[in-house]
Parts: structure tokens; sequence; C-alpha cells
């Protein structure tokens, strides 16, 4: 999941940050997991980016004492930002994880690439709900990779999932190997702008119209 998180994040940067000049954040990373994640600390993430890893609180407090304990950093250039929200919860409620990142300094407006694991308790019910969250968290050209080998739900039907919010699927199967089950990742792209954006550009629309109207009253 690493390696391929990283050459999503190498195709992100190459189709859509050449010759852009940025200024403070220029990518963001999002981890939903269950336990403590140390890819912040031991990958060699490109400077510019922010990474958000989303636990229960009771495991940052854990893993933030073990870290300090080492030493250990991320990767020159980057920040580390610990999320108390446990997204992996069946009974997740829809909003918190908006809330939480935005809180953390998440921007809905700079493309970021999700990894999600440890949702082997998920019904189809909270899956639907997590896509429809995250994706209006996104950007255009932001991608998600999820863990999906121990859900019910058919390939097809996550398929539909994802492309009714705007996010276009392809599922990847990796066999089975020796000491290993096979590994089923749904690799999600998102099509449309966030939720945010879409608000945004909607509230100058309807300002130009007033502005307009106004104009041809004075007329």
């Amino acid at each position: 999941m690493d390696v391929l998180a990283f050459r999503r994040l190498s195709a992100m940067m190459n189709t859509f940050e050449k010759n852009v000049e940025t200024h403070g954040i220029a990518r963001q990373v999002v981890v939903i997991t269950a336990g403590a994640d140390t890819r912040a600390f031991r990958l060699p993430f490109p400077s510019g980016t922010a990474i958000f890893e989303c636990a229960d609180g009771t495991v940052h407090t854990k893993a933030a004492a073990v870290m300090k304990k080492v030493g250990a950093k991320p990767s020159k250039g980057c920040s580390h930002r610990r999320v108390p929200v446990d997204a992996t919860a069946t009974d997740a409620a829809y909003g918190d994880l908006e809330e939480r990142l935005e809180r953390a300094g998440y921007r809905p407006d700079v493309r970021s690439l999700w990894l999600v694991q440890d949702v082997h308790a998920w019904d189809h019910s909270r899956l639907s709900n997590f896509i429809t969250e995250s994706a209006d968290l996104m950007t255009t050209g932001s991608e998600l990779i999820i863990d999906a080998s121990a859900l019910t739900s058919t390939d097809d039907i996550i398929r539909r999932e994802f492309a009714s919010n705007g996010v276009m699927p392809e599922v990847v199967r990796i066999p089975a190997d020796e000491g290993r089950e096979p590994i089923r990742l749904v690799l999600g792209c998102a099509q449309r702008v966030s939720l945010k954006e879409s608000e945004y550009y909607r509230e100058q629309l309807r300002a130009a119209e007033d502005e307009a109207d106004e104009d041809g009253f004075e007329d």
C-alpha cells in the first residue's frame, strides 16, 4: 500500500505541480487507521507535505510518547498532524471527520491523497457514508486508496458508490502470497471540486447576479 501510495503521490505531483509555485501546504496526505501509524516518520515525503493521521485520541497519546522517546521526526519540510477522530469506527458520526481535519489545518481546496485501512468492521452503509464524506472533502485530482480486502460489498457496488460521488474508481486485486492473504484495494480519483469550493463558487455567482440586477435597476 505504501509503494502504491507513493506512486500515486508522485503522479499527482508530476501532473499538477510542474512549474507551479506553491505557498504553505503544497499537498496533503490523510491516513485513516485504527492504530498508530508511522508513515509520517519513516517515509520520505516531499517537502511541503502535510500528513494528517486520523485515529482515536488515546492512540495518539501513546504513539506521541513513543515517537518523542525515540526522537522520530517527519521528513524535512513536512508536518505531521495528529487528528483525534476514529473514522474506522462503525458508529462514526457524519461530519466529525471534516470538523477535526479542518481544525488541524486541512484544506479542501488543496489536492490530497487518502490512505484508508483497518475498516474490516464496516458494512455497506458505513462505507457509503465515508465515500460521500471524503469525496466532499477532496478537490479535483485528489486520490483515495482503501484497503477493502475484508469488506463484503462487491466490486460493482463499490464502483457505483465511488462514481455517484464524483470519484473515478478502480479495483486492484493482489493475489495471495506466502504468509499473506489476497488483497483488494480500491483506488479513486476525484473528478469534481470539494463541497466547500462548490459552495464558494455558487456564492460568487449569486453575488455577481445580484450585482448585475442592481446595475440594471439603476439604469
